[in-house]
């Protein structure tokens, strides 16, 4: 009896161990970022993050619109553990950053030179960051202000089609289209437009109009536009279609197929960073970057080594039980419990040579 307790007892100590090595809690990131998974081009940024770790951190924190040099850096931020900064809204997020974007990341470093005057990335941060955030800035969602009748047309034939505001008040729209120079014109609140293409379309084939809403220029002179309709003209040899008006299908916003590791949630392949992007699978979002692949892997394969040691730890107990004096099942029970405390010994010791010689001396990204 006082050895199956001693037994059950080990059971209990090492299953604690195991899960809590194992849970999200403890495999989680050192911080985490709240901020919006979209914004709408030209709003203004705001976000938050929190100290997940259990000391203090001094941090960093890089907002970069893709496609752009507005970086903005801020620097000597003091963060106790558990606690939220406050709200930051970096000027860097101005309207022609968010044009000429499709996303924007937010990534949180430790600072490893707190209190330095110099604010500069490179000079102050080292590694992976310690968490991040993908905003997918909505530059191009179709609108409902206009509409586009565009008739099929035969091969080396001008595109003619018509555009009509459908809004309640005067738009200045723009045109780009293949087989037609860009430019702009006012049109007013129900009113229609005929417009002729100067170059004739000499391919069959689907061709894509594109109306924007044209709202002016920030202070860079960058267009500040948003697409107002879309259209389509089909070249096409087949008599029988021509004439017939091609109805453009709205642009899908989400693919099923990319995910963000972060919210798990289904999200723009092209929208998601490096650190972030994953696939959708039956066991959930599998990331597809090799530094995030291997943290997702080390906590998966822990839990399931956790888990197998735990099945093998209560088929020993059982075999100590039911063995009722027979020497042989009561020293197989106690060799598969032995094995199993072994196994589950190496899993938690695994752990915290991984965190010893993987993060703190080598520092691998994707571990930290």
């Amino acid at each position: 009896m006082k050895r199956l307790v001693k037994a059950l007892l080990f059971l209990f100590v090492f299953t604690f161990l195991s899960s809590f090595f194992s849970s999200p809690a403890y495999a989680q990131q050192a911080c985490s970022i709240d901020a919006p998974s979209e914004m709408q081009a030209g709003g203004q940024l705001s976000f938050t993050f929190t100290n997940n770790f259990s000391e203090a951190l001094d941090l960093i924190a890089v907002v970069n619109p893709s496609g752009t040099h507005a970086k903005k850096i801020i620097c000597n931020l003091h963060l106790l553990p558990g606690a939220t900064s406050s709200t930051m809204q970096p000027d860097v997020v101005t309207k022609g950053a968010l044009y000429t974007s499709k996303q924007v990341t937010i990534e949180i470093y430790r600072d490893q030179r707190p209190g330095a005057t110099r604010c500069d990335q490179v000079w102050r941060t080292e590694g992976s960051p310690l968490c991040s955030r993908t905003v997918l800035v909505k530059k191009e969602v179709e609108g409902d202000s206009c509409t586009i009748q565009a008739p099929s047309i035969l091969p080396n034939s001008n595109p003619v089609f018509s555009i009509s505001n459908t809004s309640s008040a005067t738009k200045n729209f723009s045109i780009e289209a293949k087989g037609l120079q860009v430019y702009e014109f006012p049109l007013s609140a129900g009113s229609t437009i005929n417009v002729t293409g100067q170059k004739p379309l000499d391919k069959a084939g689907d061709y894509t109009i594109v109306v924007y809403e044209n709202k002016g220029h920030d202070a860079n002179f960058v267009s500040i536009r948003e697409v107002a309709c879309k259209g389509i003209i089909r070249v096409t040899t087949d008599t029988q279609q021509i004439g017939r008006v091609v109805v453009a299908a709205k642009r899908a916003f989400f693919t099923p197929d990319c995910c963000s590791t972060q919210t798990k949630q289904a999200a723009n392949c092209e929208s998601l960073s490096k650190l972030d992007k994953g696939i959708q699978t039956a066991i959930g979002c599998v990331p597809t970057n090799p530094e995030t692949f291997i943290n997702w892997l080390l906590r998966y394969t822990i839990a399931i080594g956790s888990g197998i040691a735990f099945l093998l730890m209560i088929w020993g107990a059982f075999l100590i039980i039911t063995s009722a004096g027979d020497p042989e099942k009561l020293n197989e029970g106690k060799e598969t419990m032995v094995s199993a405390g072994t196994g589950l010994l190496f899993i938690i010791f695994s752990v915290f040579i991984l965190e010893l010689i993987g993060v703190r001396i080598l520092k691998i990204p994707g571990l930290t």
